[in-house]
């Protein structure tokens, strides 16, 4: 799995490499140099210059030493404190934790979202390739140090969670150190040996129970590497063992229940899955590889051995009666293309003829799947292919399952094997990812964390972790904190919960996606008039009320007329107040408690003011007549206070930052780092380094924007009067697989887990594949200008006398007629669904609910 890991020519081993013959360079000189200082002359030189300067010396010596002693008593040298170990409820005794391979202790804590590094762990230059286990207050990891001659060592550790203290070591003797991962079951840490150059790997087993002297109980001595991690089921140990085959043993006497051979089953590389009294294997390389294999527990029977087109490598997966695999071409390492030869030769070493080894080179081509098995029958339920192998366990939630691959891809399917959603980080992932109720977490081989949504695998946070190439641990996440080994840094707890990334923000009609969708409340099958605001607004005077789609957040409902006053009024379970405004609002925007309003007079006003009960908190001027690009942000309200300039206000009005954009013409996004701009009347995109202002890249639009821009992932996309555009935020380039329409849109587009919806110029709703953009359906009838409306399993759009809706899982199916708002009047805001109720501002009838028919 990670073979030529230490010594094949293109691998990482320069980076580990690079240093050592620097040393190995200088290493001549340095003993020269120092010989020539024991040369007679050389003494009796030194020894006169030392007397000459001896006052300067003696200060020297003696400011040394005070500054030495003055740091130590102004900064004494601290050690982290460990606590009691916790009587640990759970286990840790698969390969992330358990048969579903989340990689997390649900113990309660709110998952880590922000923050930095905790602590780090690392003793001399160790590199930590495994992956922790987190048991109680306790971390479990094996780690691995490469010395300057090739030669590999390493110890294993128990470490406090919370503060990162060593607890205890082992250092088994001639221990090689461990890319397989420890785990815990009861007093019991098992952990396998060795990196793919260890041939004679043991399984060790350690009596964990008293941590003053954890004790090695027994040693199991194979002729292979382990890089699997063992599984501890029922009494019992299992583990690969590469091209030596596959073992059960007795969890506590270490004695050989039994083994299948390497002969017949080669590449053994995975960590084992054990469920209901059998175990589920994958094979990798080899003649007599390339296949999952399930195995009666107890005897070590075959029950079933089924050939894959693939090696497989990823970590086995169960739910519900179905065993879920990840394949491919190509390892921890090397990508597909570079493993080619290597396989070859392997198979031709076992004896293929030519003929047998030329037809075998098509299936090495890049590629990956997952499998779905019914566990009693071992049928293959369904397959799902992707563009590289996947290395990552499949984890299973009530959701779905999720899986990475090599490619950097993230993958979030339903249980019958349909894609729900999908983000891609740009850079290799080989680890497995933890996946919490809320979060996805994973870490590129090039030491990037990500915490991604698991409902969209929108990202969350980032950050960088590790330098290096050989970053293949796994995160375990519980306890606040994520817990993950790197190449460079050691090993880590990194991040905390924060209530405060959290808060709602909702622009305009709720942002593309929330899109007009307060909540996931069903709608009903077919809609009836139930209410309008305010009750006398029955009138036919053709009067625009209000043009703002209701606000609906945190148990507060919100409604802004514009006449006959202007007017917003709250409601909710906290939140009742009313308050007739100076001017009518032009642009709305809530950031946690904070209302922002845009209030068009004859002069602008930017007001804040309390969600809870409307008092004002700060009034500042805007530019008359110009717009604010008023938006709610994660790092508070950005809007524009004079012509050429973006300000960054806090919850009281004051500014945190200044930026520069002169010429813009549409609300931009603000990132992290960045400014998403649409400048020169919409026909220019930028991306500015947030900092500095200075632009990274600058494109032409073909023709001018209709709309602000959107930041899906790493695509920016424009609607535009040439199409749905799409962009790269790094390289400003159209991305390979982009195949957007190319009709004039007419306004915000919104999105839903794999799906966007936009309306056209023309009066046309599109719905289109998210990754891609390629056309699903097109429909007739819909109202340029007004977004439509995700629901669940439905699409909805306003048109010009009806509310219409089709069906997601046949989009293409003839729409129906929601309901009918004809006889009311034509629409003036987009809707919002919420609790089951779908809103609609109508000329003279205001803001018009639409229910359940009674």
């Amino acid at each position: 799995m990670i073979d030529g890991l230490f010594f094949h020519p293109t691998g990482v081993i320069p980076v580990l490499i690079n240093p050592i013959a620097v040393l190995l360079a200088v290493l001549p000189g340095m003993f020269m140099a120092l010989i020539s200082l024991f040369k007679p002359k050389s003494i009796k030189t030194g020894i006169i210059m030392l007397w000459r300067m001896k006052v300067q010396v003696a200060i020297l010596a003696l400011l040394g030493y005070g500054l030495h002693f003055g740091f130590r008593t102004v900064f004494p040298k601290t050690a982290a404190t460990a606590a009691e170990a916790e009587q640990a409820v759970g286990e840790w005794a698969h390969f992330r934790g358990d048969a579903l391979r989340r990689g997390w202790v649900e113990d309660g804590a709110s998952d880590p979202v922000t923050g930095g590094i905790n602590w780090s762990f690392r003793e001399g230059n160790q590199v930590f390739v495994a992956s922790p286990a987190l048991v109680g207050n306790r971390i479990y990891i094996p780690s691995v140090t490469i010395g300057a001659f090739g030669g590999l060592s390493g110890s294993i550790y128990s470490l406090d969670a919370d503060t990162g203290a060593l607890i205890w070591r082992v250092t088994p003797p001639n221990y090689d150190g461990s890319f397989s991962s420890a785990t815990v079951k009861g007093n019991y840490l098992l952990v396998g040996e060795g990196l793919h150059l260890t041939k004679d790997a043991r399984m060790i087993c350690i009596d964990i129970s008293d941590e003053s002297n954890p004790e090695i109980l027994w040693m199991f001595e194979t002729r292979d590497h382990i890089e699997g991690t063992p599984t501890i089921d029922d009494g019992r140990v299992f583990f690969t063992n590469g091209n030596s085959g596959i073992f059960g043993l007795d969890l506590h006497t270490g004695e050989k229940l039994w083994h299948l051979p390497g002969e017949q089953f080669n590449d053994a590389e995975t960590s084992i899955l054990a469920h209901e009294g059998k175990v589920y294997i994958g094979l990798g390389f080899g003649r007599y590889g390339q296949a999952i294999v399930q195995v009666d527990a107890a005897s070590g029977e075959v029950l079933h051995r089924i050939e894959t087109p693939y090696p497989v490598f990823g970590p086995p997966a169960v739910h519900n009666g179905v065993v879920y695999f990840g394949m491919g071409n190509g390892d921890f390492v090397f990508p597909a293309e570079q493993r080619v030869d290597y396989v070859l030769d392997i198979l031709r070493e076992q004896g293929l003829s030519d003929e047998e080894l030329q037809a075998r080179r098509p299936g090495l081509a890049p590629g990956g799947a997952v499998w779905a098995l019914d566990t009693e029958t071992m049928e293959t339920l369904w397959t799902y292919d992707t563009d590289r192998t996947i290395l990552s366990a499949v984890s299973i939630t009530g959701d779905g399952l999720y899986f990475a691959s090599r490619s950097g891809g993230v993958y979030h399917l339903d249980f019958d094997g349909s894609l729900i959603a999908y983000w891609n980080s740009g850079e290799p992932v080989v680890s497995s990812m933890s996946v919490t109720d809320d979060h996805v977490y994973l870490m590129t081989s090039n030491g990037m964390l990500y915490v991604l949504d698991s409902d969209d695998l929108q990202p969350v946070w980032d950050l960088r972790l590790s330098g290096g190439a050989m970053n293949f641990s796994s995160p375990a996440v519980g306890r606040g904190q994520i817990f993950i080994g790197t190449e460079a840094a050691g090993l880590l707890s990194v991040g905390e919960p924060d209530d405060a990334s959290r808060l709602t923000l909702w622009n305009g009609d709720g942002g593309p996606r929330r899109a007009g969708r307060a909540d996931d409340a069903p709608l009903p099958a077919f809609g009836a008039f139930e209410s309008n605001y305010p009750e006398s607004a029955m009138g036919e005077a053709g009067e625009s009320l209000t043009s703002h789609t209701p606000v609906a957040v945190d148990g507060a409902y919100l409604r802004i007329l514009n006449a006959p006053e202007p007017v917003i009024d709250v409601s909710g379970p906290s939140h009742t107040w009313r308050r007739v405004l100076p001017a009518p609002v032009e642009a709305v925007a809530v950031r946690g408690n904070v209302l922002g309003i845009h209030l068009r007079g004859e002069s602008d006003t930017l007001e804040l003011m309390t969600l809870s009960d409307g008092s004002l908190i700060a009034a500042l001027p805007l530019p008359h007549q110009a717009q604010s690009f008023l938006t709610a942000t994660d790092d508070g309200f950005l809007v524009r206070l004079d012509p050429d300039t973006l300000s960054l206000l806090d919850e009281t009005g004051e500014i945190i930052e200044n930026l520069s954009v002169p010429a813009l013409s549409h609300t931009p996004v603000l990132t992290v780092n960045t400014l998403v701009a649409l400048r020169n009347e919409g026909r220019q995109l930028s991306v500015l380094d947030r900092p500095t202002g200075k632009a990274l890249w600058t494109r032409n639009l073909p023709d001018s924007a209709t709309a602000t821009p959107i930041l899906d992932g790493q695509r920016i996309l424009v609607p535009a009067r040439a199409g749905l555009l799409a962009y790269d935020i790094a390289t400003g380039e159209t991305p390979e697989r982009w195949n957007g329409p190319q009709d004039p849109v007419s306004d915000s587009i919104v999105l839903d887990r794999t799906l966007l919806a936009l309306v056209t110029e023309s009066g046309e709703v599109l719905l289109l594949d998210r990754a891609t953009g390629r056309e699903l359906a097109r429909h007739p009838g819909a109202l340029p200008g007004f977004r439509p409306l995700f629901q669940r399993d439905r699409l909805l759009w306003v048109g010009p006398a009806a509310v219409h809706a089709v069906p997601l899982a046949a989009p293409g199916t003839p729409p129906v007629e929601w309901v009918d708002f004809s006889w009311i009047g034509t629409p003036t805001t987009a809707p919002l669904a919420h609790r089951s109720q779908l809103t609609l501002g109508l000329t003279d009838w205001g803001l018009v609910t639409f229910g359940e028919e009674q």
